[in-house]
């Protein structure tokens, strides 16, 4: 019966032994050599196998593979090991993401049990790098991919505990900003708004990497910019117009259009009474002066309503004198149909307050009269005639008196 058993054993060492070279007879002979000195060394020896090999081999990537699964299977047991870690860090950072498809689930793997901030950061780095090889990006970039998935969230702890307080450290602020700019990279719509919390962020650095990174997303994020316009809170509205106005791979027309939004929306937040006044009023501001760099002419009603918003946001105190001129002046070009007559109500108003010896700025009436003489609508005469027979400074009456004679009759 012992001997038997005996028989048995060997039999099956034999077929062990047999299907173990049958195995390595499917791999070229330098394969081979590669892999059986990466699992007879230690840790540190199979660093150096790594090191040392030559990446033009045509078996080096079935080397790196292996060693990544090796890193992958060992991880929670080796990762407080620093030669392991060093072993981890030189194969991520020898083998480009692109060198095969397995390789891109195997490093999304391995950084989502990691927190190793320098492993992390190699493969952000290796992503980074092939981010823009069409096979990787079919591979891993195309839809709601989970590598995607993986760094929206990363991205979005770190700059939580950032904005906490608690990642501040300059390896955490070093990983944030590789983790911006490889969504940048990435395009990723579903990356779009962790992007805008980094954006928004008060540090300068921060949110000046995450611009950048968004300037990848022209296009992309047309739909999410609306939104925001038009349901995020004041300071929101304004930084995402800032942000469609700054990227220069946006359009003219949508940075119009964006701004057209964004005013609408200071219609309905005026700043008389917003609590971020001041907030309010740059946005109104930032939108008027696109609208008047494009010379928008596509909506008249919008700037009528804007400056008659601007003349209440003027007399309490919201506007200064150079703010309320520029939307008197865009108002002119942009709604010359609606300006003439609403500019001279106002100059009837300026008039009277000056006729009972109220405080007229010169600057105001000295640009609804040069607006009114640009226009030439005769339905001004009256009012500006009015203007000759006031205690304005001379510069005023002569004004009056030019834009009188410049009338279209």
């Amino acid at each position: 019966m012992i001997k038997k058993n005996r028989n048995f054993f060997k039999f099956k060492q034999v077929g062990y032994i047999a299907a173990f070279f049958t195995a390595l007879s499917f791999y070229p002979a330098q394969a081979l050599n590669l892999k059986k000195d990466f699992v007879r060394e230690n840790i540190k020896g199979k660093t150096a196998v790594i090191t040392a090999a030559d990446i033009s081999d045509s078996e080096f990537t079935d080397l790196c593979l292996f060693s990544l699964r090796f890193i992958q299977m060992n991880y929670v047991l080796l990762s407080s090991d620093d030669d392991f870690i060093l072993l981890a860090r030189e194969t991520v950072k020898k083998i480009p993401a692109t060198a095969d498809s397995e390789i891109p689930p195997l490093l999304e793997s391995i950084f989502s049990i990691t927190e190793n901030a320098g492993l992390q950061k190699d493969i952000l780095d290796n992503f980074i790098l092939c981010a823009d090889s069409p096979s990787f990006q079919a591979a891993v970039l195309d839809g709601d991919s989970s590598p995607v998935r993986r760094i929206n969230t990363f991205t979005e702890k770190k700059i939580h505990n950032f904005t906490a307080g608690t990642g501040t450290a300059e390896t955490d602020v070093a990983l944030l900003k590789t983790a911006i700019t490889a969504l940048g990279k990435f395009k990723n719509p579903s990356s779009f708004s962790v992007l805008f919390a980094c954006y928004m962020c008060a540090d300068t650095d921060i949110a000046a990497q995450a611009e950048k990174a968004l300037e990848n997303f022209a296009g992309i994020y047309n739909k999410q910019v609306r939104v925001l316009i038009t349901n995020g809170n004041i300071t929101e509205k304004r930084r995402a117009l800032d942000l469609v106005l700054n990227n220069p791979n946006n359009s003219d027309f949508f940075k119009a259009e964006m701004s057209e939004n964004a005013l609408a929306q200071t219609i309905k937040c005026s700043a008389v009474a917003a609590a971020d006044a001041e907030e309010c009023v740059k946005l109104k501001m930032t939108a008027v002066r696109e609208l008047y760099r494009v010379s928008w002419t596509r909506s008249p009603a919008l700037m009528k309503d804007v400056f008659i918003a601007a003349q209440k946001e003027y007399s309490a105190g919201f506007l200064t004198d150079s703010r309320f001129i520029e939307i008197m002046y865009a108002f002119t070009r942009l709604a010359s149909a609606e300006a003439g007559t609403h500019l001279s109500a106002y100059l009837k108003e300026l008039n009277k307050n000056r006729e009972e010896n109220k405080d007229v700025s010169t600057p105001v009436v000295l640009a609804v009269i040069q607006s009114l003489q640009l226009l030439g609508d005769k339905t001004a005469f009256d009012d500006l005639l009015y203007a000759t027979y006031q205690s304005y400074p001379e510069e005023v009456l002569q004004a009056a008196r030019d834009a009188l004679s410049k009338l279209k009759w």
